[in-house]
């Protein structure tokens, strides 16, 4: 169970419209020995923006499959996934699409994986990473993020 404090940017409700793409990804994040959040970005196939990994809607995987396989594919990390979106933002850059977003906490890294002859990727502070990216409501995300950094942390159950 997540803390009732959203990020203002986040939808409470991930449901796209009709008319819109649907894109799944993760957020994803790791603490410093500080205990500061960091995330991690990758580059468009085009090397030109940072954003977070996330593909469109595919058939054969569900959502949360999706966004940990981008994960993966695009930005080489692996951890634990949240069992549910985060929320969503609606990206406007290239093609408008809303992007339902999984928390993703890194547990390893890797140093080969799928994409890393076409991306770049990158660690960043959470003000960092709302000045690298372009898209207006991931900024806002970001920056909603650094004011509240124990969003990403799931309560701890009541023994």
């Amino acid at each position: 169970m997540r803390s009732a404090l959203r990020p203002s940017t986040l939808r409470s409700s991930p449901t796209p419209t009709v008319m819109e793409r649907t894109r799944y990804g993760a957020l994803p994040w790791r603490r410093t020995k500080q205990g500061e959040i960091k995330i991690l970005l990758v580059t468009s196939r085009d090397e030109e923006r940072w954003q977070l990994p996330s593909a469109l809607t595919s058939d054969d995987r569900t959502p949360r499959q999706m966004a940990m396989t981008e994960a993966f594919e695009k930005a080489g990390v692996f951890g634990h996934l949240d069992p549910n979106p985060l929320g969503s933002y609606t990206s406007v850059l290239a093609r408008p699409s809303t992007v339902v977003l999984y928390g993703l906490k890194v547990r390893g890294t890797l140093t080969h994986w799928p994409e890393r002859v076409r991306r770049k990727r990158r660690w960043f502070f959470l003000n960092d990473a709302a000045n690298a990216v372009t898209d207006l409501e991931l900024k806002r995300l970001f920056s909603s993020l650094d004011a509240n950094p124990g969003f990403l942390e799931p309560l701890r159950e009541a023994a």
